[in-house]
C-alpha cells in the first residue's frame, strides 16, 4: 500500500499467505486496475482592469499550477482590447505527458474606456458680427485615435455638431450675437474612448458703427452727371480698433448710377477711419 501509480493499466496482484499451513495453501488473485490521468489545478487570480491602449501583460497573465509544464494564454501577451468585458483563457500542457491530461481556466477581465484628451479653438478669437468663425476641436490619446462626433456648445444652447477626422471635427458659424461666448466641445465618446468636454474658450463677437459723424450730412443735391459725395465714419466698438479688415459695397443706387469708396478699405487694427462715398449719377437722372 501506499505506491503511486501513474496514469494506464495497472495488474493488481494479492497474495494470501495462511497461518495453518498445514492445512492451506498459499492463493493469489489479481485484478486491472485503470488510472486516468490526473487534471492540473489552475490558480489564475482575477485580473485588476485595466484602460483602453494597455498591451496584455504578465500582470493579466499570471495564472500558475503546481504541476510542471507550458502555459499558453489566449489573447497572447502584447495584445491590446477592446474595451469591455473581456474573456482571457489559460491553456498548461503538462510536461508529463502520461500522468497529468492539458488543463484550461478562464478568467474575465474589464477594459476600461479611455479618456481622450479634448482642446477647442477657435479660427478668429475675437470677429466682426456676420463674419464666420469655425471652431476645431482636438480629440488625441495615446491609445489611438478617436472617431465618432463633436457637439459644439455656446453656454448650454448646442450651435452644431461636427464628425471626427482623423481625431479633428469642425464646425463653421456666423450667426453668434455681438458679446462674450463661451464655447465648449462636448465629445460623445465611441466603442473604446469616453465621453469628455473641453474646457471653454472665449470667444469674443464685436459690431462696429457705419453712419455720418457728428454734424455730417446724409443728403446730397446734384445736377445730372454729377457727384454726391458723402463722409462717413467708421468706428470700432468702444473707440477700439477693427478685429478685421472692413470693405464696402453699396445697393439700391439708382439705375445707371455709380458709387466708390475711399480708401476701398479699413485694415484690419485701424481705429476710428472717415470713409468718403462719392455717388456719380448719369446725366439723364438727379439724386
Amino acid at each position: 500500500s501506499g505506491a503511486v501509480l501513474s496514469a494506464g493499466q495497472h495488474m493488481l496482484t494479492a497474495t494470501f499467505s495462511p497461518t495453518d499451513t498445514s492445512e492451506y495453501t498459499t492463493a493469489t488473485a489479481q485484478v486491472t486496475m485503470s488510472v486516468n490521468q490526473a487534471t492540473p489545478a489552475i490558480s489564475w487570480p482575477p485580473p485588476v482592469a485595466i484602460t483602453y491602449g494597455t498591451a496584455l501583460s504578465a500582470s493579466q497573465l499570471n495564472a500558475t499550477s503546481s504541476v510542471a509544464g507550458i502555459t499558453a494564454y489566449s489573447p497572447a501577451a502584447g495584445t491590446v482590447l477592446g474595451a469591455g468585458s473581456q474573456t482571457l483563457k489559460a491553456t498548461i500542457t503538462p510536461t508529463d505527458a502520461t500522468d497529468y491530461t492539458v488543463a484550461n481556466a478562464t478568467a474575465t477581465l474589464t477594459v476600461n474606456k479611455a479618456m481622450p484628451e479634448n482642446v477647442v479653438a477657435s479660427s478668429m478669437a475675437t470677429a466682426f458680427v456676420s463674419n464666420p468663425v469655425t471652431f476645431t476641436a482636438t480629440l488625441a490619446s495615446s491609445a489611438g485615435t478617436p472617431t465618432g462626433t463633436v457637439t459644439f456648445l455656446d453656454g448650454t444652447t448646442q450651435l452644431g455638431t461636427g464628425a471626427l477626422t482623423a481625431g479633428v471635427a469642425t464646425y463653421s458659424t456666423s450667426s453668434l450675437t455681438s458679446g462674450s461666448h463661451s464655447i465648449t466641445a462636448s465629445y460623445a465618446g465611441d466603442t473604446n474612448f469616453g465621453a469628455v468636454t473641453s474646457s471653454a474658450l472665449t470667444e469674443t463677437i464685436e459690431d462696429f458703427t457705419f453712419s455720418a459723424p457728428s454734424g455730417g450730412s446724409t443728403s446730397a443735391t446734384v445736377s445730372p452727371g454729377g457727384t454726391a459725395n458723402y463722409t462717413l465714419a467708421v468706428t470700432p466698438p468702444s473707440g477700439g480698433t477693427s478685429v478685421s479688415a472692413i470693405t464696402f459695397t453699396v445697393t439700391g443706387l439708382p439705375t445707371g448710377a455709380t458709387a466708390t469708396f475711399n480708401p476701398t478699405s479699413v485694415p484690419a487694427g485701424s481705429g476710428p477711419t472717415n470713409v468718403t462715398l462719392s455717388v456719380g449719377v448719369p446725366a439723364t437722372a438727379a439724386v
